[in-house]
């Protein structure tokens, strides 16, 4: 139904004659607001908030190219830029409307109370997006590295914003793990620190010449980078320790790789008919 009122104001105008002075009330209103400062201040406002949206859009284009294709960033780019988009908008019409003179401050009060509960109630979601868009950017671990997270060690299949997914390196399995426990994870490279045991009585020719065969023997397993004896690491009390680091060129292969050099390791002892040394202990009795 058409109000009275606007309806009064048509038949006026019909009857208007040219001498008559003729006033609108709401076109008075809009040309009133538009010689205000109102709008031009709603103008800036809006000005700054699309240049802002620009310097994002800018600022996300650079990161991108620099994550390159297939990263986590690319893959949730939309995603993000959807959600910074939402906030902007919103911190904008609660701008434009405190500038506009409509008092916002029990929207305001409103919507927090509401963001704290929905705080409360996705605090893990969100601490899972927060750890997602920092292990993006920072470049903790990527997809093919080889992590320890806990008791966890493999490598990394996938990465999201919510989870990240490895492949154990003992059993083949996927593990999946929410973001915000691979946060404390370890990146482990391809190296590979042994000790080798020589005992006290074997000479020292004999020594040295003992862990050249097997540092030759360990440079041809395969996935071997680089092997070498770096001397002696500790005078023990049955033992002389020697230090031996090993680098793989795929830290997936640590293990096997050091399973076969401790193989290698006690074949030497056997073809030499040498006695893995262990700790003994010497027993002095008295004659009364």
């Amino acid at each position: 139904m058409i109000p009275y009122s606007f309806l009064n104001r048509i038949i006026l105008l019909t009857d208007i004659g040219p001498d008559e002075d003729v006033r609108i009330p709401f076109l008075e209103g809009i040309i009133n607001y538009f010689a205000s400062g109102k709008f031009l201040r709603t103008l800036v406002v809006i000005a700054i908030g699309v240049g802002i949206w620009i310097l994002i859009r800018f600022v996300s284009k650079r990161q991108l190219e620099k994550a390159g294709k297939g990263s986590i960033i690319e893959r949730n780019a939309h995603f993000l830029l959807m959600f910074i988009r939402v906030i902007l908008t919103f911190m904008l019409l609660i701008i434009v409307l405190q500038v506009n003179g409509i008092n916002v401050s029990s929207l305001v009060a409103g919507l927090g109370i509401v963001s704290v509960i929905v705080g409360f109630a996705f605090q893990d979601l969100l601490a899972d997006w927060i750890n997602g868009i920092t292990i993006a950017t920072e470049r903790f671990f990527n997809v093919g590295d080889v992590i320890t997270v806990g008791d966890v060690t493999g490598r990394v299949v996938k990465i999201n914003l919510k989870i990240t997914q490895i492949e154990d390196i003992d059993t083949g399995s996927i593990v999946t793990m929410d973001n915000r426990l691979v946060s404390q994870a370890k990146r482990l490279n391809g190296n590979i620190n042994l000790l080798v045991p020589m005992p006290y009585d074997l000479p020292l020719n004999e020594t040295n010449e003992m862990l050249d065969d097997i540092v030759g023997e360990v440079k041809d397993l395969d996935g071997v980078k680089w092997c070498e004896c770096r001397g002696i690491k500790a005078f023990e009390d049955s033992r002389i320790s020697y230090f031996m680091r090993i680098v793989c060129d795929d830290p997936f292969k640590r293990l096997a790789i050091m399973r076969y050099a401790n193989d290698i390791i006690r074949l030497k002892y056997e073809e030499r008919g040498i006695d893995i040394p262990y700790n003994q202990l010497d027993v002095h009795i008295k004659e009364q």
